[in-house]
């Protein structure tokens, strides 16, 4: 009787071992490490991508105070370049907007010449690009209002490597705000907007995606004012992916500390 059992035993290892080999491997995910979502307390995004890994929607949420509200933004491209932002709103009643294009997106070879963004139904906004040796020089910001069009500020940037180590904001309107200068400092970790970089085009320019790696500091100097500082710490996993970024904010945001995490499709 022993030896049965142990024959038995021998069989079913033997059988376990041929179903395991023969087991099909799971298939590969095609976005694999492609960065699928940003979360922290007030904010939520969601990424999806097409099969060319562009990225194709995204799928948000906030809560600010007392209003709720998200949308869903969509992007269509030619020739693998963006050139349509699409979106629909909703707001605390959860009832989703019209789908209305929001963003144009023109071109001279690949480089962005014009960024145009509807506000509403009788103003826009165009950050007209000016490059020199092939990279970004200034951005034109031209509000349009009933077809008038006034330039109504421009950022003046300068780059050091593959970043913009410092923006210069000149006010040239009445409208325009008011002038100051920021100046980055960066790591060395791949920007952990890459992935997404066509889906921030749905406002007035921002450094931060035309970027190659991380701010870890921002100091922007405004007359009249001290400087204010900006700070952001990273954590990141074993491929140099963002996991965690605890951002304190003397301007723009806050003033305060947020907490974002960053989630990658597995």
């Amino acid at each position: 009787m022993k030896k049965q059992l142990l024959a038995l035993a021998g069989m079913a290892l033997l059988f376990a071992a041929c179903s395991q080999k023969d087991d099909p491997q799971p298939a590969t995910n095609a976005f694999t490490g492609l960065l699928k979502g940003m979360y922290n307390v007030t904010d939520t995004s969601r990424y999806e991508y097409n099969d060319d890994k562009t990225v194709s929607t995204v799928r948000y949420g906030f809560i600010d105070d007392t209003e709720v509200g998200g949308g869903i933004v969509t992007m269509k491209y030619v020739s693998g370049k963006v050139s349509e932002i699409w979106e629909s709103t909703y707001n605390g009643s959860l009832v989703f907007g019209p789908k209305q294009q929001m963003v144009w997106v023109t071109y001279v070879g690949n480089n962005i010449q014009k960024i145009r963004m509807r506000e509403n139904a009788d103003y826009s906004i165009v950050d007209s690009i000016r490059y020199n040796n092939g990279k970004m020089e200034k951005i034109f910001h031209i509000g349009n209002h009933n077809t008038q069009a006034v330039i109504v500020n421009t950022d003046s940037l300068v780059w050091t490597g593959s970043n913009i180590t410092k923006v210069i904001r000149e006010s040239i309107d009445g409208n325009g705000g008011a002038a100051y200068t920021d100046v980055y400092t960066f790591d060395d970790k791949p920007n952990v907007y890459t992935d997404i970089m066509p889906s921030m085009l749905d406002g007035t320019f921002i450094a931060e995606p035309f970027n190659a790696n991380n701010a870890v500091k921002v100091v922007r100097s405004e007359a009249g004012k001290p400087d204010r500082t900006n700070t952001f710490q990273y954590q990141y996993n074993n491929k140099n992916k963002v996991t965690q970024r605890t951002a304190t904010y003397q301007f723009d945001e806050g003033p305060g500390t947020q907490v974002t995490v960053f989630d990658y499709y597995q």
